[in-house]
């Protein structure tokens, strides 16, 4: 993949931050997937195949934010934690393969 422009470079940062905010406690899910979905249609220079990748993995933390909020829980249960870990994972593993 080729470097990436710097304007693509502000929103892959922006990505990370995200990441490491949601793991330090300061933002919810829900602004998780807010910023990614904004970021992601920002960048301007990346291949859709990557652009797809880290759609999916956005759309199992929508889902799981999602089933959270139709059962009215206030945690996240064993499984929910297991698998945003997992999503976060991945998506960190993404936003490298641009860097």
């Amino acid at each position: 993949m080729r470097e990436l422009s710097p304007f693509d470079a502000r929103q892959l940062s922006r990505m990370c931050q995200t990441v490491a905010d949601y793991r330090a406690g300061s933002i919810q899910i829900g602004t998780v997937i807010s910023n990614f979905d904004g970021l992601l249609k920002a960048m301007e220079d990346v291949s859709p195949e990557w652009k797809d990748s880290v759609q999916a993995e956005i759309n199992v933390l929508d889902l799981v934010w999602a089933a959270a909020l139709d059962q009215k829980r206030k945690q996240w249960s064993e499984q929910d934690r297991d698998l945003i870990e997992k999503t976060l994972t991945l998506l960190e593993r993404l936003l490298e393969e641009v860097r």
